[in-house]
């Protein structure tokens, strides 16, 4: 997936080096915009096959003059049956020949097509931002609401005369992908095109567009060319019999929240400190956890403990916290609640994608050595000042050839100043209200200024030659800030041990 992602920005496979596919499949979503992408000069395509009856028999040959097309998403292919508006492409490797007629390039190898697909596949929908945490619907208000939509969506049978027979929505917008990939052909109201089952889950993005003079926030709407303002009208064309206006409203209410396929508590955020966990924080954490044991997310949590950097992963079976040092005892619920408590602990604890909590939470480079054991430790006490302790930490595993390792500084005072120093050997040396950790009095050492940003935080740039010889190299820092809330107007970090990885 990783080799195949460059396919899509690549601007060097189109003909004149100016766009690629992702000119507009934007971040692999859409730009928002309708193309009429007809080929003059084209010829008649066969008609998709493989649709069941009564689908089937009412499919005919495609013309190449197709006119306006809003631009489709990438994400959630994988599955979901033909692609393209018509479903005139029944996969995504089919779409090789874009590069060649729609950008003036030359078609992808095989195998570069097929990294490319394998890419393409993997992009999932985020999180519906209109449905509930707890990945339920809404019940109110009673007159209008997601749950009686979301009922009428799967239950409630329409004839459509067209098509010789009776279905409920979900019978082709199938749950969950919301698509059963069958190919229909339209009536006269909406253009006489025959058209693949579109996905919904991207529905909630394509509001904006009002059908009224005057400047709008979208120039397109909902179907194939956009061109229907919003559901309401377009339920209410001659593709459905005439709904009672509050069914049609709560299929609306629905639609607008329906499930992604990601969980509302992918990317939730809970921060946890001495002054919170007994109110919002808690409830916000409870609900993380039901969802974790529930299987939507993965829960993870990155702060300080004791002064010390800690990653954790959320064990739902054990209902405890694993560590990120190897050996480790993993921490209970009430383990970090005396440490909130006692004001020795801020985390912030935030659902994740399943099967990517080990990776976000204690082993970000996935090479089983987790990341409290990746060369990084501290010793020594830090000296408080108007921020708390500032602290010092590295932002990845010190590993020889790590270009974009850095050492990164929080909690300094707000757009303040001091020094980092950076030695071959530790100290311990009691100066101007702190303690010294760092022996910047050899020649093999180096004090730096440096300045913090409006929120406290900085960082150095310390990248890491690829020379193997530098594998066992140990090096010691800390950092110092002016600071007129510390003893001798000096606050200080722990220091930090630092030994290259190989």
């Amino acid at each position: 997936m990783k080799i195949g992602r460059r396919f899509l920005y690549d601007a060097k496979l189109s003909g004149n080096g100016t766009m690629s596919c992702a000119s507009c499949h934007v971040d692999g979503d859409t730009d928002g915009l309708a193309w009429d992408l007809g080929d003059p000069g084209g010829n008649m395509s066969p008609a998709p096959t493989g649709q069941p009856f009564p689908f089937s028999q009412f499919l005919a040959d495609l013309h190449p003059m197709k006119g306006p097309m809003t631009t489709q998403t990438l994400k959630g292919l994988a599955g979901v049956g033909p692609l393209h508006w018509r479903g005139d492409r029944p996969n995504f490797a089919s779409f090789n020949g874009a590069f060649d007629v729609l950008m003036g390039g030359q078609q992808l190898s095989p195998s570069d097509m097929q990294l490319f697909a394998q890419f393409g596949t993997s992009i999932s929908f985020p999180p519906n931002p209109n449905q509930p945490l707890s990945r339920s619907y809404e019940t109110l208000p009673a007159s209008t609401n997601q749950a009686t939509g979301f009922d009428t969506f799967v239950n409630t049978v329409v004839s459509l005369p067209q098509l010789g027979s009776a279905f409920a929505c979900a019978t082709c917008h199938a749950l969950p992908s919301t698509t059963s990939g069958f190919i229909v052909a339209t009536p006269p109201s909406i253009g006489f095109q025959q058209l693949k089952v579109p996905q919904l889950r991207n529905l909630y993005r394509k509001v904006g567009f009002v059908d009224a003079a005057g400047p709008q926030k979208s120039g397109f709407g909902f179907e194939h060319d956009g061109g229907t303002d919003t559901l309401s009208h377009f339920l209410s064309t001659g593709l459905f019999p005439a709904w009672p206006s509050q069914l049609m409203d709560d299929v609306e209410e629905f639609l607008m929240a329906v499930d992604t396929g990601t969980a509302p508590t992918v990317g939730f955020q809970v921060k946890a400190d001495q002054s919170n966990w007994s109110g919002p924080a808690l409830a916000d954490w409870l609900l993380l956890r039901g969802r974790a044991i529930a299987g939507d997310v993965d829960v993870v949590a990155q702060g300080v403990i004791d002064d010390e950097v800690r990653g954790l992963l959320f064990d739902p079976v054990t209902n405890t916290f694993l560590t990120d040092r190897a050996g480790a005892a993993p921490f209970t619920l009430l383990d970090l609640e005396s440490h909130f408590a006692a004001g020795t602990a801020e985390l912030t604890f935030m659902g994740v994608p399943p099967g990517s909590g080990a990776r976000m939470g204690i082993d970000r480079d996935e090479d089983g050595v987790l990341d409290g054991d990746e060369g990084v430790s501290r010793y020594g006490s830090g000296t408080p000042g108007c921020a708390g302790t500032p602290r010092i930490s590295a932002n990845s595993s010190p590993g020889v050839g790590n270009e974009a390792f850095a050492i990164v500084f929080e909690d300094a005072p707000a757009s303040g100043v001091g020094f980092f120093g950076f030695s071959l050997s530790p100290a311990s040396m009691p100066i101007s209200g702190m303690t010294l950790l760092v022996d910047v009095f050899t020649a093999a050492s180096i004090a730096l200024p440096i300045s913090a940003d409006p929120s406290g935080t900085s960082f150095w740039s310390a990248p890491i030659p690829g020379v193997a010889a530098l594998a066992g190299a140990t090096f010691f820092g800390q950092v110092a800030w002016f600071d007129a809330c510390a003893p001798g107007g000096v606050s200080a970090s722990r220091g930090i041990k630092i030994v290259i990885q190989p």
